[in-house]
């Protein structure tokens, strides 16, 4: 008993960047009508909302029935409420715990009892759940996954064996991740604790179908938002070497260069950095002021302490497709916007005088967040290139941060839902 809203009602510039990383991964199915609880558009203020310039139609409307009528409407007696299929990427959010569960388009959604436990099941054959409970501090987080594992581990239970497990970090929370292999399917748990909440995320697919499933299910955890009063004061960041037990980033201040580098072909001349360990899927490190998911096969840089670039290794295709971000403090900024507006200029000058050929193809406004865009072309080092720019003030201070994504032109479009993903999960923090 919940009402769904499409994104596209409420944000139109987030829910086309969902519905283009989701497009083609799940077939859409009927709208059906649900009442009580509500999927709305999410009130995050990430520069991920930057909207690509060529893509800003928001999709279709489809507007819900509110009707509190219907069969297999959930009562008190805990048994599942009426199923609801989203026809488009939704959010979820949750009456009692206040959180954001993002939902990609035709599954069946879902939810039971008074904590209104939900569950995911797609046509495509993989299956969600997210239980919540009190957060319970007495219980350690590998001792809750150790009390699932006496139930479905082991020769009785529908897991075989253990794949894998760690320390992980869900939107800010502490939690632990492990992964099991069944006799047919395979299972992912995440489970991660709040100031109020523990939260237990499952996902299951079947083992030939797992690995391509699973990108959205990471796309889940990626866009979940816990809800008020959840995160701790200093949110847990993970270790720059990519080990176990994560760490407080502390009161670092924000580094910043005092000029623009155009990096025309994506990245800065090599100097020696030591490069992260193959499996880092986030980076979230102290003094850069944002965090940002990338591929894991992708090698992450830092050439100075203000700019962080990623790529694919070496040697392969991706190698030359290149997001950055880099930190700005112009000479005479009085105010956050000024920066932004003024690193801008100075990027656009630099890749006019430091490039063949010059052309802004389009820019504009962000849809969602102060700042602005621009995707440009030209020829530098004997290869024509376009980069993608979105630039954005930090909400305090004269900092602005440059995200940009750079290609040859012949793989621009290529590489380019990739720089979607990474540019919507990019996300500002302390």
């Amino acid at each position: 008993m919940f009402r769904m809203t499409p994104l596209s009602r409420i944000r139109p510039a987030a829910a086309a960047v969902l519905i283009a990383q989701l497009a083609g991964l799940v077939a859409a199915g009927p709208a059906q009508a649900a009442d009580a609880g509500r999927i709305t558009g999410p009130d995050i203020n990430r520069p991920g909302v930057a909207l690509p310039l060529d893509r800003q139609n928001s999709g279709s409307v489809v507007r819900q029935s509110q009707s509190g009528s219907g069969e297999g409407a959930e009562g008190n007696s805990g048994a599942p409420s009426q199923v609801q299929m989203t026809k488009q990427p939704s959010l979820f959010i949750h009456p009692v715990r206040g959180f954001s569960l993002p939902l990609p388009a035709g599954v069946a959604v879902s939810h039971r009892g008074k904590e209104m436990h939900v569950a995911v099941r797609s046509p495509k054959g993989y299956v969600m759940n997210l239980q919540t409970g009190d957060s319970n501090a007495l219980v350690p987080l590998p001792a809750m996954l150790g009390r699932l594992e006496s139930h479905y581990l082991g020769e009785r239970g529908p897991w075989l064996r253990k794949l894998s497990d760690g320390a992980f970090n869900v939107a800010g929370l502490p939690g632990v991740d492990a992964t099991y292999q069944g006799h047919r399917t395979k299972t992912r748990v995440v489970i991660a604790r709040g100031n109020r909440t523990d939260f237990v995320f499952t996902f299951t697919a079947p083992l030939d179908l797992y690995a391509e499933h699973g990108q959205i299910f990471d796309w889940v955890l990626t866009n979940f938002t816990p809800g008020d009063g959840e995160r701790p004061a200093q949110a847990p960041v993970a270790d720059a070497k990519g080990e176990g037990v994560p760490k407080s980033a502390g009161n670092v201040p924000v580094r910043a260069g005092d000029s623009v580098a155009s990096m025309a072909a994506g990245r800065p001349k090599p100097r020696p950095s030591a490069a992260p360990p193959p499996d880092m899927n986030r980076f979230v490190e102290p003094g850069y002021g944002f965090l940002m998911d990338y591929p894991k096969q992708w090698t992450v840089s830092k050439p100075t302490a203000f700019t962080a670039t990623f790529s694919g290794p070496e040697g392969a295709a991706s190698h030359d497709a290149v997001v950055s971000v880099q930190n700005v403090n112009p000479a005479g900024a009085r105010t956050g916007d000024e920066s932004a507006v003024m690193a801008t200029a100075d990027l656009l000058k630099a890749l006019e005088s430091g490039t063949q050929g010059m052309t802004v193809l389009g820019e504009g406004k962000l849809a969602e967040s102060p700042g602005s865009q621009f995707i440009a072309r030209y020829e530098y080092a004997g290869k024509v290139y376009r980069k993608w720019a979105v630039v954005v003030p930090r909400p305090e201070g004269t900092i602005a941060h440059i995200w940009s994504f750079t290609a040859p032109e012949g793989s621009f479009d290529s590489y380019r839902p990739v720089a979607e993903s990474m540019l919507w999960s990019w996300t500002l923090t302390q």
